[in-house]
């Protein structure tokens, strides 16, 4: 597998840890616990600063590779396309209100939180789950070695913000997941 492939899946499996942790908070939320607002804020600012403004980018010009090779996937791709565009919008607009939460600015109620924060992990996870499911094994059967190897040119190896940089600016977020899986195996 292509050292690119193996980027865009590691980033999902990172995401997923992300969106387990917001959760576990909503979780907490909902069940009238005390939730770690702050730390679904530096979740939300993760996945502003590296899934939407880096993965995303980098998916669409593989996406836009295998077009060339291949329709078989258009309706597929359209729509995962439509996705990233509106993803950052759909991310800024939860993190905004878990902002105003933090901050007194607006009275939300528990519920409320709740569930715009599941529709937005829903959503998150229903996209990772077509890519994974339907995209990149074509992406895998498609896509040879040239075709990677231009791709990799184009596209160096990004740093990720929290899991390449275990200090700065999500170093408690990286522990707190850190944490979680060594009670709960990695995920």
């Amino acid at each position: 597998m292509s050292r690119l492939m193996k980027e865009l899946q590691r980033d999902h499996k990172r995401i997923d840890r992300v969106l387990s942790l917001l959760e576990a908070q909503l979780d907490e939320l909902a069940g009238d616990g005390d939730p770690d607002l702050a730390l679904m804020q530096d979740a939300l600012d993760y996945v502003e600063h590296y899934p939407d403004l880096v993965h995303h980018p980098r998916e669409d010009v593989v996406y836009m590779a295998f077009r060339r090779r291949s329709l078989d996937a258009n309706e597929i791709i359209d729509a995962l396309l439509k996705e990233h565009a509106s993803m950052p919008a759909m991310t800024r607009e939860f993190r905004e209100l878990v902002d105003e939460a933090v901050n007194d600015a607006l009275v939300i109620p528990r519920e409320t939180l709740v569930n715009k924060g599941r529709r937005y992990t829903k959503a998150q996870r229903s996209h990772l789950n077509t890519e994974e499911g339907l995209l990149f094994p074509l992406l895998k059967a498609t896509l040879d070695a040239d075709d990677w190897e231009a791709l990799e040119a184009l596209m160096p190896a990004p740093r990720d913000p929290m899991f390449d940089a275990e200090l700065g600016r999500y170093s408690q977020l990286y522990a707190y997941i850190k944490s979680r899986e060594t009670v709960a195996g990695p995920a």
